[in-house]
């Protein structure tokens, strides 16, 4: 029933009342505040518990700030950048705001184009992942120092403000990934960009065209398969998972998240282990890099395969009961309906589905519901000898609570870089609501998730840490994929 994390949102349904403004469009203070207003008591009503990692008195304090500052009219563009910051002062993956999708037609329409440049965001600097231009004017591993003769830290310190952090990598990791959208969205948006670059430590500069679509960093593994759905439509969750044979005792298993259908990624996984033993392949090697998160029953699922023992991926959950949530649910339970139960069921009242359901159902608004989570059973499948876990900055939600799993019950060994989400507790499950007249976009958490007793402080820390220096990348090296390589052979090599 409840399947969401951070990669699965669900609309509110709010109505707009501002529909044909654009980018450039002012709106009197007055309205404003009605937003901020809004957000603020949407926040109260759905979040199950706001103030986790940042005091309410903080917050207050914040609100009344941003408030005394809205006397004079903003364009949407300029509002987004006075409330994002204060939702991510929360420090919640879960708890953001952003421009509405309309947003990108806007940028389109008023002859901007996005930033050409896949980047590596690395304590304060940044430095050039990809040259996805098609000109190749600057080297992969150069360090860019200014934009638009705007310099580089400025430009990071303002989307720190923009993006919550849970952890450093993790927040470092989402700027990394958006950085194109977030230089839009300050108003750095142009058809050409001017870089400025240290590279083989002289300085250079080069005009770059803009480009018409996201710039994303490509995927680390060596091999990769899409999953269609099966009706043979695109799959919704763009899910894109990746599958290697290394030598012939290793293999990689990549997974960019955990948002497939539950079918599809249980098929997917049945496939795949059916072949390591078939093959009698000992090691295997799980790329978690970059993976987003997802739905826990695909967590659940993951965690059955290289597990030979029952194991939680977390203790409870806390529901906060909001009219957004008991209309998500009352939406999911009727699609339930008609996937699940056979037709002479449908005449049933929803409230009469399952037990949850009658919970939230004929709960009051701002109750809170416990929910108590059953241990997962191991999958009957063949099982390898060791394994690795990798993981970095861009690892989020459910997969941070994968990677504590793994270190909690000893399933395998992790490496890598720190995930993006803290462990310890997670909020999850978002709802989407829009700002009746700017129509930024709010997503808010409905339930806590707490991670079983563990004696590790910070259960989602990887038992080795690998980061990758500034020669690793002009090099194209990856050095956490190849520690984990060298520790398979190396360990079959004492095998045999």
């Amino acid at each position: 029933m409840l399947a969401g994390c951070v990669s699965m949102r669900s609309g509110d349904g709010e109505k707009s009342t501002h529909l044909t403004a654009d980018a450039t469009t002012q709106i009197s203070p007055d309205l404003l505040l009605e937003d901020l207003a809004f957000l603020r008591a949407k926040l109260l009503a759905i979040h199950p518990q706001p103030f986790a990692r940042y005091s309410q008195a903080d917050f207050k304090r914040q609100y009344k700030l941003l408030k005394d500052t809205l006397n004079y009219p903003l364009s949407r563009s300029e509002f987004y950048l006075r409330a994002a910051p204060l939702l991510a002062n929360l420090r919640d993956v879960h708890t953001y705001v952003n421009l509405p999708r309309d947003q990108f037609g806007d940028f389109k329409f008023r002859g901007e184009k996005l930033f050409p440049l896949a980047v590596i965001v690395d304590g304060g600097q940044l430095y050039v992942a990809a040259d996805l231009s098609g000109e190749n004017r600057i080297p992969v591993g150069a360090r860019i120092t200014a934009i638009n003769q705007s310099p580089t830290h400025f430009l990071l310190n303002v989307m720190r403000t923009l993006i919550a952090e849970e952890t450093q990598t993790g927040q470092s990791g989402k700027i990394q990934s958006e950085f194109s959208w977030l230089l839009s969205s300050m108003g750095y948006g142009r058809k050409s960009y001017q870089v400025e670059y240290r590279w083989q430590s002289r300085v250079y500069s080069a005009e770059v065209d803009g480009a018409q679509s996201s710039p994303k960093l490509p995927p680390e593994s060596t091999s990769s398969e899409s999953h269609p759905s099966p009706d043979g439509q695109a799959n919704e969750s763009r899910s894109f998972y990746g599958f290697s044979i290394l030598t012939s005792d290793t293999a990689l298993l990549w997974l960019n998240d955990l948002s497939e259908k539950p079918e599809i990624f249980s098929a997917y996984l049945q496939e795949k282990f059916a072949l390591l033993e078939s093959r009698a392949i000992r090691n295997l090697v799980i790329d978690m890099r970059f993976n987003s998160g997802g739905l826990s029953q695909n967590l659940k699922t993951l965690l059955a395969y290289i597990s030979s023992r029952p194991v939680k991926w977390a203790e409870r959950g806390t529901i906060k009961i909001s009219s957004q949530l008991k209309r998500n649910h009352q939406n999911k339970t009727r699609q339930r309906r008609v996937d699940k139960y056979d037709w002479g069921l449908q005449w049933l009242p929803l409230e009469w589905i399952d037990r949850l359901q009658t919970q939230i159902w004929w709960s009051r608004k701002g109750k809170l519901l416990d929910l108590p989570l059953d241990p997962i059973e191991p999958q009957d499948n063949y099982k390898p000898q060791r394994v690795w876990v990798l993981t970095n900055g861009g690892c989020y939600s459910a997969c941070s609570f994968f990677i504590a799993s793994v270190n909690h019950y000893q399933l395998g060994k992790t490496l890598g870089e720190r995930p993006g989400s803290l462990a310890r507790f997670q909020f999850a499950y978002p709802v989407q609501i829009t700002l009746p007249h700017s129509d930024l976009e709010v997503t808010l958490p409905t339930m806590r998730v707490d991670f079983v007793e563990s004696p590790l402080l910070q259960p989602a820390l990887p038992q080795q840490i690998i980061e990758r220096n500034q020669s690793d990348i002009e090099q194209r090296r990856d050095p956490v994929l190849r520690r984990a390589l060298f520790e398979a052979e190396d360990l079959l090599i004492e095998i045999n």
